[in-house]
């Protein structure tokens, strides 16, 4: 089957929460270029996310990544970039709270009517079973109990506190930016000591690390913006000792247009109206062209994508005189994959295709987990 320099995954929502094409080797999504920038598809909704040159460090309360995540079929009213070292109450209301993941997908938590001030996560997400639950004094406590992880919310929905089943923490600091009118992340302080901090200027950001009994700070990576409101990404660098490299990111309408790094690779994109991936070029090598009924359809600018219809195949395919290679995916109607084939590879001695069987796991409540796990994957030749 045809192997893709980006990673093709599904869900109902932005970032790549609840993607299960993990567990198949053999479909690309490497990181590209000097940079590593890794990207990937969303084959249920044209979604295009992207992840920079990942800086991941472990510390005592978990893993802190200082990388910013892309997601394309974000409203352009929004930030379409989002920092993923935190998550954020970005809605709340009387009956729903929604939280804004740290790779920018928006999960959505409803009230249960038997149970005072619990927001629970809906079924079929990648958080099912967990609970949100509003305290007297306004902030909100968060907890999953398949990962025994918490976290802590203050009234304004920033996020104070995370700490992990063995009991140790991250714990983060915001301060109010009048000038976009929206409280930014200014250091992550972890239960070993070290202190990260967020430097924000007029349209940069760099962040810097204090280790535990040291009195100076060691730069790591520094994102540029087109513009004071942080919205847009323009260059990201990392800096931390000899390895350094950097990718710089332009736009059409708002929209990612293309990513160029230090090395010369440059990746182009077409994005729909409605915000999907319909092209992506490599410069050094291979264009692929989505196709999808999704495409055809009459949708606001500024609104996500409608998920197509539970038949509507995407296809991917190489754009070449030579190769008319290809990938079909087919989904059901809460973007699980069905089928997914090749598409007339040449040489092929038969159609090579893989098609999927899910169990169901109820919750022990309604607002409980339940999820369809993956039960069975059937090649063509039987096995």
């Amino acid at each position: 089957m045809l192997t893709l320099p980006f990673k093709p995954y599904s869900n109902l929502s932005y970032g790549m929460q609840g993607s299960m094409m993990e567990v198949l080797p053999g479909f690309g999504g490497s990181g590209q270029g000097s940079g590593q920038t890794a990207l990937a598809l969303n084959t249920f909704n044209g979604n295009l996310f992207i992840k920079t040159n990942a800086l991941l460090i472990e510390e005592l309360g978990g893993t802190i990544d200082l990388s910013y995540c892309y997601n394309s079929l974000v409203p352009t009213d929004s930030a379409q970039w989002h920092l993923s070292c935190v998550s954020q109450i970005i809605e709340q209301s009387q009956d729903v709270l929604m939280i804004l993941e740290a790779d920018g997908s928006r999960v959505e938590y409803r009230l249960v009517a038997d149970e005072r001030n619990k927001f629970y996560a809906p079924k079929n997400t990648p958080h099912a079973g967990a609970v949100c639950i509003k305290q007297d004094s306004g902030s909100f406590i968060w907890y999953e109990p398949s990962s025994g992880n918490t976290r802590e919310y203050g009234r304004k929905g920033t996020l104070l506190k995370t700490v992990n089943v063995k009991g140790h923490c991250l714990r983060y600091v915001h301060k109010y930016n009048p000038q976009i009118k929206q409280h930014q992340l200014v250091s992550i302080e972890a239960s070993s000591g070290n202190q990260y901090c967020f430097s924000w200027e007029s349209n940069a950001c760099e962040i810097s690390l204090k280790e535990i009994n040291s009195q100076t700070f060691e730069p790591l990576v520094e994102y540029t913006f087109t513009d004071n409101t942080h919205r847009y990404l323009s260059s990201s660098e990392i800096i931390r000792g000899s390895n350094r490299y950097s990718e710089d990111f332009s736009y059409e309408n708002a929209l990612l247009k293309s990513i160029s790094q230090q090395d010369g690779t440059l990746i182009s994109f077409e994005l729909s109206k409605a915000h999907q991936l319909k092209k992506i070029s490599f410069e050094d090598r291979a264009t692929y062209v989505m196709s999808s009924p999704i495409f055809n359809e009459v949708i606001d600018d500024n609104a996500p994508s409608a998920p197509p219809l539970p038949e509507a195949p995407f296809i991917i395919k190489v754009e070449s005189n030579f190769n008319e290679a290809g990938i079909i995916f087919t989904h059901d109607e809460s973007g699980r994959y069905e089928s997914v084939s090749s598409l007339n590879e040449p040489h092929a001695p038969q159609t090579e295709a893989l098609s999927f069987a899910w169990d169901f796991i109820p919750g022990e409540l309604e607002h409980h987990m339940h999820q369809r796990h993956i039960k069975k994957i059937i090649h063509t030749d039987g096995s």
